[in-house]
């Protein structure tokens, strides 16, 4: 039987379809990977140093806390 090219577009779909599903399985995958590693993209999280200086310029602490807790983060 012949099929006058028909049918060679039906295999192009299911190549299609099929990169598709797969890339799809694949996404779905890194999200969940992530998700459970709990990284959080665009997050800034401040280094000890920098929560320090901020407790000080807001005047939770005094200038030998400071200085304590920067001696403390140093070593």
């Amino acid at each position: 039987m012949h099929m006058n090219g028909y049918g060679w577009d039906m295999v192009g779909f299911g190549l299609l379809h099929m990169a598709l599903f797969w890339g799809l399985i694949g996404a779905a995958i890194v999200i969940l990977v992530r998700a459970a590693r709990g990284d959080r993209e665009g997050v800034a999280v401040p280094s000890k140093l920098t929560r320090l200086e901020e407790r000080y310029a807001r005047g939770e602490i005094d200038r030998g806390e400071f200085e304590r807790g920067k001696l403390d983060i140093e070593r």
